[in-house]
């Protein structure tokens, strides 16, 4: 794979040392360093190490990704870098689909906001292609996610049952907010939203709420407590603890579920809360066969 050559060329890892202790001494203020910046920026070859981490931008392993990510940030911020190494920056930024990271290039006056206009033709159609690529329609309206996002996006629509593990700054939320949107457009849908605590399900409760509001959804009745009585007309969300849903399936066994989110889905290590919440997920699969599941977990 030509990522994997690259990246362990001896004469890239040489660059790439030095442009990380580079980055890691003007990230720190008032670090004290032996190291003369000069010597740093002499290692370093910005047309060659930018070249390089285009290519480690479109590698699915994290090491390379992670690299093309410093490159580029290092590239934008360093006062030693032209503004066309500074744009292929940005384009490199863009290949990742690191949208967030390119806006505030341009809030901080990094990178110009036209600096789209000013690479070459073949980039634009190849930003134009992965802009595309990363494209979903949700109640009439675009929607861009990032690489991470999309795949999320993909397997839960390819999927009955789907497992996120990534850090909390991945966009987890977002992607699920937007699952959550395409549920509740379907008539009578209904959502299963378990929180691991108490405390979480009024944090929840006023995020999707503000959801609804904010996409004017209709006829959508959301509860936090266990109860017997739904409109059949309505789409439902039921935001429970493993507790709350144990208490509710006694009431409502035979009541229909599209859809089960699991909040932090790694507590269900987490002793006997963590086996009832096992069980009853269990119970709910064998209920309703068509049920799809969501876990995200969250790591540190």
């Amino acid at each position: 794979m030509l990522a994997h050559k690259l990246y362990n060329l001896p004469s890239f890892k040489k660059q790439y040392d030095a442009l990380l202790t580079l980055s890691v001494c003007r990230v720190i203020p008032n670090l004290i360093w032996n190291i003369d910046e000069s010597e740093l920026l002499a290692e370093i070859d910005w047309n060659n190490i930018l070249s390089i981490a285009s290519a480690l931008a479109y590698s699915k392993e994290s090491e390379h990704l992670d690299a093309a990510l410093r490159i580029s940030q290092t590239a934008i911020c360093d006062s030693s870098t032209n503004e066309v190494q500074k744009n292929a920056a940005g384009c490199v930024l863009l290949s990742m689909t690191n949208i967030p990271a390119v806006k505030l290039a341009v809030e901080r006056g990094f990178i110009s906001k036209n600096f789209i206009d000013l690479i070459p033709f073949t980039q634009k159609i190849n930003n134009l292609r992965i802009d595309f690529e990363h494209t979903v329609l949700i109640r009439d309206e675009l929607i861009k996610l990032n690489r991470f996002q999309k795949q999320v996006y993909n397997a839960y629509n390819d999927n009955s049952s789907v497992s996120v593990s990534a850090p909390t700054s991945a966009g987890k939320s977002y992607v699920l907010c937007n699952l959550l949107l395409e549920e509740l457009e379907k008539p009578n849908s209904r959502i299963v939203y378990l929180v691991p605590t108490r405390a979480l399900i009024s944090q929840v409760e006023s995020d999707i709420k503000n959801l609804i509001t904010s996409h004017k959804l209709r006829d959508v009745n959301i509860s936090t407590v266990p109860q017997n009585e739904f409109n059949e007309n309505e789409s439902c969300v039921l935001i429970f603890t493993q507790e709350r849903l144990h208490w509710f399936m006694i009431e409502n066994y035979d009541y229909k579920i599209d859809v089960v989110v699991v909040d932090e889905a790694q507590k269900i290590n987490d002793g006997h809360r963590g086996i009832l919440l096992q069980q009853k997920l269990e119970e709910l699969i064998c209920c309703h066969e068509d049920i799809r599941v969501f876990f995200p977990v969250h790591l540190l």
